[in-house]
């Protein structure tokens, strides 16, 4: 009935997923705090289409869930049948032997007593492979940040200015594109950086204080 730090395994587990394909893994709209639903109908829905439908049998202690009842009768669990983490990693060319999909599927476990710990994540064989992770998250990228002009009082050319400066933002970007595909094999070090930066932050936590929130 408490967040403990299972929360933030998931949570990396979902930067991480991120990191590989490009784009939010459980995407949708904002939840609307004014609902009188207990959870956010469309965020689950989001989840078990990518995850498939919690089984029982994975997660035992679903059944004690408070709105157990409800998401029975809110879900129908057929329509999550071909649902699985592998085949939404493998739509983004992510493979199922790949060890970043191994540690993956490790940090996404529904049943937050099953998911691993930061402790046997940073221990993990995707951390040992080449390319290794970087001493630096960002180590080695030159980052271009464009020229600012600053304005004052008596400029009179406002509108030039701004559409100067919205020209060098789009120059910026088109490089960080250039050396986003020039580098990949350094971006997976640094991915591999930033993953044990979040696993040691979460390790060195207090295990003995979950947020006093319901599950």
């Amino acid at each position: 009935r408490h967040y403990t730090k299972a929360i933030d395994i998931w949570a990396i587990g979902c930067i991480f997923a991120e990191l590989l394909t490009c784009e939010p893994i459980f995407h949708c709209r904002q939840e609307d705090i004014k609902t009188s639903n207990p959870y956010h109908h469309e965020q689950l829905d989001r989840i078990f289409n990518v995850m498939g439908f919690p089984q029982e049998r994975d997660w035992e202690d679903i059944r004690k869930m408070p709105e157990h009842g409800t998401l029975q009768k809110d879900f129908r669990k057929a329509n999550y049948v071909n649902a699985s983490l592998w085949k939404y990693m493998e739509k983004h060319k992510v493979k199922q032997d790949s060890k970043a999909f191994q540690l993956l599927s490790r940090l996404l476990v529904m049943d937050p007593n099953k998911r691993i710990t930061s402790e046997q994540a940073l221990q993990d064989p995707y951390f040992k492979e080449e390319p290794l992770p970087t001493p630096d998250a960002f180590g080695g990228m030159t980052i271009p940040y464009p020229k600012r002009e600053f304005l004052n009082d008596d400029d009179s050319d406002s509108k030039s200015s701004a559409a100067k400066q919205k020209q060098q933002s789009f120059a910026f970007q088109g490089q960080g594109n250039q050396q986003a595909q020039s580098s990949s094999g350094q971006q997976t070090g640094h991915v591999g950086r930033f993953l044990q930066q979040q696993f040691q932050t979460n390790n060195s936590q207090n295990n003995s204080t979950p947020t006093n929130r319901q599950f």
